[in-house]
């Protein structure tokens, strides 16, 4: 496999994120603690009670971006199936 590719072949549809090199690695230590970090957000918005709200709703949607962002960038820097 060629080094041009952060991750590994998708074997089926929810086959994601297995890395290939370095590049690969990093993308996926970032991502989770970059989601570990917005899960602790809004847990700790939670417990104050859902208060206030705008700022529990913007770390739904950071934590949502941050999920597409990283499908985005495993779907990119993939082989298809075929070239593996």
């Amino acid at each position: 496999m060629s080094s041009k590719y952060w991750f590994k072949a998708r074997r089926s549809k929810f086959d994601l994120g297995r890395p290939a090199n370095w590049k690969g690695w990093v993308v996926l230590i970032s991502f989770v603690f970059l989601f570990v970090i917005l899960i602790q957000l809004v847990a700790t918005w939670v417990m104050a009670g859902f208060y206030p709200a705008a700022s529990g709703m913007w770390l739904f949607a950071l934590l949502f971006v941050l999920i597409g962002i990283f499908i985005r960038i495993c779907n990119q820097f993939s082989p298809d199936n075929g070239e593996s």
